[in-house]
């Protein structure tokens, strides 16, 4: 058995002290599940996606010989791909144009 896991940050590890972008922590609960179990590790997790691109990941990345852990994020995030790759609308303090157009006409 093999374990990957999908998710944000919270997969991802992006707050704790040995996460060191682009390399995601050990120190998460996928990661100390696997250390524990003594399996290998695979974690397609990134900080501040959306949902779309976590279900985008699993199905590019699904593999029989895997157990899944999936963690599913904020609704208020929407992921859209263009040619410089995944892009994510999410609600914050340095919101682009294309984050308030969103949030003002598509989302509420």
């Amino acid at each position: 058995m093999k374990i990957a896991a999908f998710g944000d940050s919270f997969i991802f590890g992006s707050d704790l002290n040995d996460c060191n972008y682009p390399t995601y922590s050990i120190k998460t609960w996928p990661a100390l599940i696997a250390k524990n179990l003594n399996v290998e590790y695979k974690c397609y997790a990134k900080p501040g996606c959306g949902n779309r691109y976590i279900l985008n990941q699993l199905l590019d990345n699904i593999n029989s010989d895997y157990f899944y852990i999936i963690q599913w994020t904020w609704i208020d995030r929407y992921d859209y791909s263009t040619d410089n790759g995944w892009q994510t609308v999410r609600p914050s303090l340095d919101n682009k144009k294309i984050d308030q157009f969103y949030y003002k006409n598509l989302h509420s």
